[in-house]
């Protein structure tokens, strides 16, 4: 695919490598890890959340939250207003909707 990085990615340590700081992929606008080491609000909306390491709970409009162990996904609509709240600390790979 024209475009497209060759090689492979250790996304949790490439997010880990820059805590609490979203880094874009390469070859994609839609794609990005995080590290999240604190309480995070105004995640963005409009995503998959896919977590790869820790724990997170992802607290969303009227009360409602989901948890995530590592291995889940959730996603979160366009507009709703979400909270990052790691257990510990947290590795998740965002893909953003198109």
């Amino acid at each position: 695919m024209p475009g497209t990085p060759s090689g492979s990615l250790h996304l949790v340590r490439l997010a880990q490598a820059t805590p609490d700081t979203r880094v874009a992929l390469p070859g994609s606008a839609a794609l990005a890890a995080l590290h999240v080491t604190r309480k995070t609000p105004d995640a963005p909306s409009g995503a998959w959340y896919v977590l790869l390491d820790g724990e997170l709970v992802l607290d969303l409009p009227g009360g409602q939250f989901a948890h995530l162990r590592a291995g889940e996904t959730y996603f979160v609509p366009d507009g709703a207003a979400c909270t990052l709240t790691p257990v510990g600390a947290a590795t998740i790979l965002t893909i953003h909707d198109a």
